[in-house]
């Protein structure tokens, strides 16, 4: 309504097509983590398509769940498997600092030990082992996208809070979901950070499965982290498809291009060829974090920095002081340049793939 409000239908079509987009691409990015987790326990010889196409029949039969009511139970189901996981990763972190950093031998020549801080006669962040603590400046960019995706409930906020029992006391449970969110985020990467340095992947459980291999506390541990955070991730999968599937059955809906007869079935069809595409996408980029980079730079970022700020500038510019002004600029300037280098090294780093 704001979007339509300031900028007419054009600024509404763009922040539907926005929100269409990172909610489809979320689900994309969904796929290659739930193709991933069972394609670690598959032989190599099977294929990453025959690996996806699995999850297809899954996945549109989660699609057909048509309320936020039903889904409720499983984000609360999913809040406290999630909270599990974390604390397993956190532990295997703190071990494997444990084994490789504070417990490191002693291999400088004056006896001291050395620590990923270390810097050798060029310069150069020293090792300890195959790990190092450094930045690798090609693909910091990626990052902007990966951080902005992040946050990827942004899109259903607003769906959320129409359908809140108390509407009124929504504002709180939001910001201090989001305060929380924020904490997580940062301090569980800092420390997955400092455990295993630029080796970290984009997907934490594949050093979770390095860690945990050949003990066997810790390799049941991460057999249930991974259970776990497949059923998340599917159960997950439906809520963030809702917002898409609701602005394109409306649209269909109010041009008269579904008709009345058969609206049911009509409506599943639709939602099946949705979940094909999305498959389709995670068969032709099959890495979690570029993915994740790609939607994040080209749909989180315009909704998350550009369109509400340039939303303020032009609704209240006569009465904003000038901080304001300056601040919302800057968030403009952050959303277009982080979005455009993060998606431009993203697909270099996916033709990479296949080079």
């Amino acid at each position: 309504d704001v979007a339509e409000a300031v900028l007419g239908r054009a600024g509404s079509l763009a922040v539907d097509g926005l929100l269409a987009f990172t909610q489809v691409g979320f689900c994309c990015v969904y796929v290659v983590f739930l193709a991933e987790q069972v394609a670690y326990w598959l032989p190599p010889s099977i294929p990453w398509q025959a690996v996806v196409l699995g999850w297809y029949p899954v996945l549109v039969l989660l699609s057909w769940i048509r309320t936020l009511q039903v889904l409720s139970y499983v984000s609360l189901l999913a809040t406290i498997v999630t909270s599990f996981s974390l604390l397993v990763i956190y532990g295997a972190a703190f071990a494997f600092m444990a084994e490789n950093i504070f417990d490191a031998p002693d291999t400088s020549s004056t006896g001291a030990v050395e620590t990923p801080f270390d810097f050798d006669s060029d310069g150069d962040l020293d090792t300890v082992g195959d790990w190092t603590w450094g930045v690798r400046w090609t693909t910091l960019s990626i990052s902007f996208g990966i951080a902005v995706y992040s946050y990827e409930a942004i899109g259903i906020v607003l769906p959320i809070e129409t359908s809140y029992q108390h509407p009124n006391r929504y504002e709180k449970v939001l910001v201090a979901c989001l305060g929380a969110s924020t904490v997580n985020y940062v301090l569980f990467g800092s420390v997955c950070y400092l455990a295993w340095g630029i080796a970290v992947e984009g997907d934490i459980l594949e050093n979770l499965g390095e860690f945990a291999e050949g003990r066997g506390l810790w390799e049941i541990l991460m057999v249930t982290v991974q259970l776990f955070l497949v059923f998340c991730i599917a159960g997950s999968y439906p809520l963030q498809l809702f917002v898409f599937t609701d602005i394109l059955e409306h649209w269909l809906l109010s041009t008269g291009r579904l008709g009345e007869t058969h609206l049911y079935a009509k409506q599943n069809a639709i939602r099946a060829l949705i979940v094909a595409a999305t498959c389709l996408v995670a068969v032709a980029v099959p890495s979690f974090s570029l993915l994740m980079a790609i939607i994040g730079s080209l749909g989180s970022a315009s909704l998350q920095f550009i369109f509400p700020a340039l939303f303020m500038l032009l609704i209240a510019w006569s009465t904003l002081p000038w901080p304001s002004r300056l601040l919302y600029s800057f968030y403009i300037l952050l959303g277009s340049a982080g979005g455009a280098f993060g998606f431009v090294q993203a697909m270099v780093e996916v033709v990479g793939l296949y080079l």
